[in-house]
Protein backbone atom coordinates (compact mmCIF):
# COMPACT_ATOMS: atom_id res chain seq x y z
CA UNK A 1 0.00 0.00 0.00
CA UNK A 2 2.84 2.42 0.58
CA UNK A 3 3.57 2.29 -3.22
CA UNK A 4 0.60 4.40 -3.52
CA UNK A 5 1.01 8.39 -3.08
CA UNK A 6 -0.14 10.38 -0.05
CA UNK A 7 -3.52 11.77 -1.55
CA UNK A 8 -3.98 8.12 -3.28
CA UNK A 9 -3.40 6.00 0.51
CA UNK A 10 -5.61 8.40 2.34
CA UNK A 11 -8.36 7.66 -0.28
CA UNK A 12 -7.92 3.89 -0.04
CA UNK A 13 -7.57 4.31 3.38
CA UNK A 14 -10.66 6.24 3.93
CA UNK A 15 -12.79 4.42 1.09
CA UNK A 16 -15.53 2.72 3.54
CA UNK A 17 -17.06 6.54 4.10
CA UNK A 18 -16.23 7.85 0.74
CA UNK A 19 -17.99 5.60 -0.81
CA UNK A 20 -20.17 3.65 1.22
CA UNK A 21 -23.09 6.14 1.38
CA UNK A 22 -22.85 6.59 -2.37
CA UNK A 23 -23.60 3.20 -2.68
CA UNK A 24 -26.19 2.98 0.02
CA UNK A 25 -28.04 6.08 -1.02
CA UNK A 26 -28.47 5.43 -4.75
CA UNK A 27 -29.65 1.65 -4.09
CA UNK A 28 -31.86 2.93 -2.57
CA UNK A 29 -33.39 5.39 -5.45
CA UNK A 30 -31.51 8.31 -6.71
CA UNK A 31 -34.85 9.97 -7.80
CA UNK A 32 -36.27 10.08 -4.21
CA UNK A 33 -32.98 12.17 -2.25
CA UNK A 34 -34.21 15.06 -0.69
CA UNK A 35 -32.50 18.63 -0.92
CA UNK A 36 -30.33 17.82 2.53
CA UNK A 37 -28.53 14.40 1.19
CA UNK A 38 -27.81 16.53 -2.41
CA UNK A 39 -26.12 19.09 -0.48
CA UNK A 40 -24.34 16.85 1.71
CA UNK A 41 -23.50 14.40 -1.14
CA UNK A 42 -22.41 17.75 -2.59
CA UNK A 43 -20.20 18.85 0.15
CA UNK A 44 -18.93 15.94 0.63
CA UNK A 45 -16.97 16.28 -3.46
CA UNK A 46 -16.15 19.20 -3.17
CA UNK A 47 -14.50 18.58 0.19
CA UNK A 48 -13.07 15.85 -1.04
CA UNK A 49 -11.44 17.83 -3.96
CA UNK A 50 -10.19 20.52 -1.88
CA UNK A 51 -8.68 18.55 0.93
CA UNK A 52 -6.98 16.05 -1.64
CA UNK A 53 -5.54 19.27 -3.24
CA UNK A 54 -4.36 20.53 0.03
CA UNK A 55 -2.87 17.54 0.78
CA UNK A 56 -0.32 17.96 -1.74
CA UNK A 57 1.18 21.13 -0.13
CA UNK A 58 4.50 20.64 1.68
CA UNK A 59 3.28 19.58 5.45
CA UNK A 60 -0.32 18.43 3.95
CA UNK A 61 -1.51 15.28 6.09
CA UNK A 62 -4.72 13.40 5.80
CA UNK A 63 -6.36 16.20 8.34
CA UNK A 64 -7.62 18.04 5.34
CA UNK A 65 -9.88 15.35 4.50
CA UNK A 66 -12.16 16.12 8.20
CA UNK A 67 -14.68 18.09 6.32
CA UNK A 68 -15.06 15.34 4.07
CA UNK A 69 -15.12 12.91 6.41
CA UNK A 70 -17.89 14.82 8.42
CA UNK A 71 -20.15 14.70 5.04
CA UNK A 72 -19.44 11.26 4.39
CA UNK A 73 -19.99 9.97 8.15
CA UNK A 74 -23.64 12.39 7.83
CA UNK A 75 -24.65 10.58 4.90
CA UNK A 76 -23.81 7.28 5.95
CA UNK A 77 -25.82 7.52 9.08
CA UNK A 78 -28.66 8.74 6.72
CA UNK A 79 -27.91 5.88 4.91
CA UNK A 80 -27.91 2.91 6.95
CA UNK A 81 -31.35 3.89 7.38
CA UNK A 82 -32.87 4.44 3.89
CA UNK A 83 -31.58 1.36 2.46
CA UNK A 84 -31.85 -1.24 5.07
CA UNK A 85 -31.34 -4.62 3.66
CA UNK A 86 -29.00 -7.43 3.13
CA UNK A 87 -26.28 -4.09 1.66
CA UNK A 88 -26.45 -2.52 4.59
CA UNK A 89 -25.76 -5.63 7.18
CA UNK A 90 -23.09 -6.18 4.81
CA UNK A 91 -21.99 -2.14 4.82
CA UNK A 92 -22.44 -2.21 8.84
CA UNK A 93 -20.05 -5.54 9.00
CA UNK A 94 -17.28 -3.55 6.63
CA UNK A 95 -18.13 -0.72 9.50
CA UNK A 96 -16.82 -3.27 11.90
CA UNK A 97 -13.52 -4.53 10.25
CA UNK A 98 -12.75 -0.28 9.02
CA UNK A 99 -10.46 0.07 12.30
CA UNK A 100 -8.31 -2.95 11.50
CA UNK A 101 -7.94 -1.74 7.64
CA UNK A 102 -6.95 1.49 8.71
CA UNK A 103 -3.94 0.21 11.44
CA UNK A 104 -3.10 -2.21 8.69
CA UNK A 105 -1.98 0.68 6.58
CA UNK A 106 0.68 2.31 9.53
CA UNK A 107 4.17 1.42 8.00
CA UNK A 108 5.59 -2.03 8.23
CA UNK A 109 9.24 -3.47 7.78
CA UNK A 110 11.94 -5.51 9.31
CA UNK A 111 12.34 -2.45 12.15
CA UNK A 112 8.56 -2.13 12.78
CA UNK A 113 7.38 -5.73 12.39
CA UNK A 114 3.54 -6.54 12.57
CA UNK A 115 2.15 -9.18 14.60
CA UNK A 116 -1.64 -10.44 14.51
CA UNK A 117 -2.53 -8.13 17.72
CA UNK A 118 -0.14 -5.87 17.54
CA UNK A 119 0.99 -2.60 15.00
CA UNK A 120 4.71 -2.25 14.91
CA UNK A 121 5.44 1.71 15.94
CA UNK A 122 9.06 1.61 17.43
CA UNK A 123 11.35 -0.96 18.63
CA UNK A 124 12.15 -1.72 22.44
CA UNK A 125 15.29 0.16 21.81
CA UNK A 126 13.63 3.22 20.67
CA UNK A 127 11.10 3.10 23.26
CA UNK A 128 13.56 3.14 26.00
CA UNK A 129 15.67 5.93 24.32
CA UNK A 130 12.09 8.20 23.94
CA UNK A 131 11.29 6.90 28.30
CA UNK A 132 14.87 8.20 29.03
CA UNK A 133 14.88 11.37 27.13
CA UNK A 134 11.28 12.43 28.74
CA UNK A 135 12.30 11.29 31.82
CA UNK A 136 15.83 13.64 31.11
CA UNK A 137 13.64 16.43 30.40
CA UNK A 138 11.56 16.17 33.06
CA UNK A 139 13.78 18.99 35.70
CA UNK A 140 14.75 21.16 32.99
CA UNK A 141 13.49 24.47 33.15
CA UNK A 142 10.20 24.66 31.05
CA UNK A 143 9.01 26.01 28.62
CA UNK A 144 11.38 23.22 26.30
CA UNK A 145 11.51 24.59 22.60
CA UNK A 146 12.28 21.54 19.95
CA UNK A 147 11.65 20.55 16.67
CA UNK A 148 10.51 17.31 17.79
CA UNK A 149 6.63 16.39 17.41
CA UNK A 150 6.40 14.50 20.38
CA UNK A 151 8.42 16.40 22.86
CA UNK A 152 7.18 19.62 22.11
CA UNK A 153 3.69 18.58 23.03
CA UNK A 154 2.54 20.48 25.99
CA UNK A 155 2.30 17.84 28.49
CA UNK A 156 6.19 17.28 28.17
CA UNK A 157 7.63 21.04 27.18
CA UNK A 158 5.86 22.61 29.51
CA UNK A 159 4.24 20.59 31.88
CA UNK A 160 1.28 20.79 30.88
CA UNK A 161 0.86 24.31 31.30
CA UNK A 162 0.04 27.64 29.40
CA UNK A 163 1.47 28.96 27.79
CA UNK A 164 2.50 26.12 25.23
CA UNK A 165 5.47 26.55 22.50
CA UNK A 166 4.25 24.51 20.00
CA UNK A 167 5.15 25.44 16.40
CA UNK A 168 4.72 24.02 13.20
CA UNK A 169 8.16 24.29 11.38
CA UNK A 170 6.72 24.14 8.18
CA UNK A 171 4.14 26.78 8.55
CA UNK A 172 6.56 28.69 10.56
CA UNK A 173 9.49 28.67 7.41
CA UNK A 174 6.17 29.99 5.20
CA UNK A 175 5.29 32.92 7.74
CA UNK A 176 9.12 33.92 8.00
CA UNK A 177 9.17 37.55 8.27
CA UNK A 178 5.83 38.20 9.06
CA UNK A 179 6.05 37.67 12.70
CA UNK A 180 5.73 40.17 15.75
CA UNK A 181 8.78 40.28 17.36
CA UNK A 182 10.95 38.14 14.74
CA UNK A 183 9.66 34.88 16.11
CA UNK A 184 11.06 32.16 17.38
CA UNK A 185 14.32 32.84 16.21
CA UNK A 186 14.71 36.56 17.83
CA UNK A 187 13.69 34.46 21.42
CA UNK A 188 16.04 32.46 20.72
CA UNK A 189 18.52 35.40 20.14
CA UNK A 190 17.45 37.32 23.41
CA UNK A 191 17.31 34.25 25.22
CA UNK A 192 13.58 33.99 26.09
CA UNK A 193 13.48 30.16 26.07
CA UNK A 194 15.25 28.18 29.31
CA UNK A 195 15.27 25.02 27.74
CA UNK A 196 16.13 24.29 23.96
CA UNK A 197 16.32 20.94 22.20
CA UNK A 198 17.40 20.44 18.87
CA UNK A 199 19.28 18.40 16.25
CA UNK A 200 22.19 18.64 14.82
CA UNK A 201 21.15 19.78 11.86
CA UNK A 202 18.52 22.45 13.01
CA UNK A 203 20.41 25.05 11.54
CA UNK A 204 17.94 27.79 11.50
CA UNK A 205 17.49 27.82 14.98
CA UNK A 206 21.25 26.77 16.35
CA UNK A 207 22.39 29.73 14.42
CA UNK A 208 19.81 32.06 15.87
CA UNK A 209 21.44 30.70 19.83
CA UNK A 210 22.50 33.10 22.22
CA UNK A 211 25.88 32.86 23.30
CA UNK A 212 24.63 32.05 26.86
CA UNK A 213 23.13 28.86 25.64
CA UNK A 214 24.82 25.89 26.48
CA UNK A 215 25.54 22.44 25.55
CA UNK A 216 23.90 19.94 28.97
CA UNK A 217 23.23 16.79 27.01
CA UNK A 218 22.45 14.46 23.90
CA UNK A 219 20.04 12.23 23.55
CA UNK A 220 18.99 9.67 21.20
CA UNK A 221 15.34 9.81 19.62
CA UNK A 222 13.75 8.31 16.88
CA UNK A 223 11.00 10.56 16.07
CA UNK A 224 12.47 10.96 12.57
CA UNK A 225 13.76 7.13 11.73
CA UNK A 226 15.27 8.88 8.63
CA UNK A 227 17.44 11.32 10.41
CA UNK A 228 20.46 9.87 12.63
CA UNK A 229 21.50 13.19 13.85
CA UNK A 230 21.41 13.71 17.72
CA UNK A 231 19.60 15.75 19.50
CA UNK A 232 21.54 18.13 21.73
CA UNK A 233 19.85 20.35 24.83
CA UNK A 234 20.70 23.43 25.53
CA UNK A 235 20.04 25.59 28.67
CA UNK A 236 20.04 29.15 28.99
CA UNK A 237 22.80 30.45 31.65
CA UNK A 238 22.18 34.06 32.09
CA UNK A 239 25.47 36.15 32.55
CA UNK A 240 25.47 37.05 35.86
CA UNK A 241 23.68 40.58 37.15
CA UNK A 242 25.75 43.84 37.78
Amino acid sequence: MHAFSRGERALIENAYWILTPAVLIFAAGARRLDNTVRLLITVLAMALVGGLAGMTKSGGADNYLLEAFVAGSTLLQIAIFTAPGRLTSLVVLLGCIQPAIQLAAEPAGPLYPHTSLTVGVATAAEYADAVALRERLRPLKKPIFTTDEIFALPWYSTDNHAPALLVDPEFHDAMRGTYQNGGIEDMLRRGEIPTVMLRADDFQYLNSLNSNYKKIGEARHAEEVSSQAPWVIYGFDPPPSR
